[in-house]
């Protein structure tokens, strides 16, 4: 069932985002299955500094090093997806108060990245590791003892 603040969330997601309507239902969705509180996403300042606003220093930052350990964390099995991850950390590195339109523009940013910015929002709220790094973990143990639980900072 849809709320009024679902359709709400989900105009300004697609506004802020260049998503398509059904992709933004979908997002919306996936933050009431991670039980996000969508009445304070639609507060101005909060949505503005959300994964679809601008990220701040702060957020840039963290999101470099979940990718760089990502990418560190791939170099023991699939060096395709290491350098990729790290290519993604350097352009975080580069650009130190980016938003996700500007993001979503640069080289090597492809809909797995953007998926994985967005799971790691996600994953914030409710302080629990995305899916990449459950599986990550998995392959390489050692991942674990590093990685940090995705924090988000309005």
């Amino acid at each position: 069932m849809f709320t009024s603040e679902m359709i709400q969330l989900a105009h300004q997601i697609k506004r802020s985002s260049d998503k398509t309507w059904s992709e933004s239902l979908k997002s919306v969705y996936a933050l009431c299955k991670q039980n996000v509180e969508l009445s304070v996403l639609l507060q101005g300042s909060t949505l503005s500094s959300s994964v679809y606003g601008e990220w701040g220093r702060v957020n840039t930052n963290n999101l470099r090093l979940h990718f760089l350990l990502l990418s560190k964390a791939y170099a023991c099995f699939d060096k395709g997806r290491s350098i990729a991850m790290y290519r993604v950390a350097s352009i975080l590195y580069s650009h130190q108060n980016m938003n996700y339109m500007t993001f979503k523009s640069c080289k090597y940013v492809g809909s797995s990245v953007l998926a994985e910015v967005e799971a790691y929002f996600m994953a914030s709220a409710t302080a629990t590791p995305t899916q990449r790094q459950i599986e990550v973990g998995e392959e390489n143990p050692d991942y674990l003892k590093v990685a940090s639980l995705p924090v988000w900072s309005f």
